[in-house]
């Protein structure tokens, strides 16, 4: 077996460490993988550097990139705040976006996403959201 390359990280800890992972077993460069996710040139250096914060923004184009929400995330998707915020980052929606979408303001999503208390109609209103979603997805899935 060929050994692994010598900057392959010796333990995914970071977001970063998960895309450099993945794109060194495609055997890509940097920029290639930069390229493919739409992000400038630089972008993915800057991740795997861990010169970058992990904002939707970027949890983004990592999710673009690795088909799926980041692992070192620990995103625990059964539950509604982990649903929400798993949607948000492969959708790429801001906090702003979600609210929108949702009829809330951004600092009741983010309150709900930390699993703070919010008030029932907030909550009533995020459930259904979420709902929307599940139905969305599930006939996505039927096709």
């Amino acid at each position: 077996m060929k050994p692994k390359h010598f900057r392959y990280p010796k333990k995914i800890k970071t977001v970063g460490d998960e895309v450099r992972a993945a794109r060194i077993d495609r055997g890509l460069r940097q920029w290639d993988a930069d390229d493919s996710v739409g992000a400038h040139r630089g972008f993915c250096n800057e991740l795997e550097m861990g010169y970058r914060r992990n904002t939707i923004y970027v949890l983004h184009k990592a999710y673009k990139f690795l088909g799926h929400i980041p692992r070192t995330l620990s995103l625990n998707e059964e539950t509604g705040p982990g649903k929400l915020y798993a949607h948000r980052i492969s959708n790429g929606y801001p906090l702003s976006k979600a609210a929108s979408n949702i009829g809330l303001d951004k600092s009741t999503i983010s309150r709900y996403e930390q699993g703070k208390a919010i008030n029932k109609v907030s909550l009533s209103k995020i459930l259904a959201y979420l709902e929307r979603i599940e139905e969305v997805l599930s006939s996505e899935s039927n096709y």
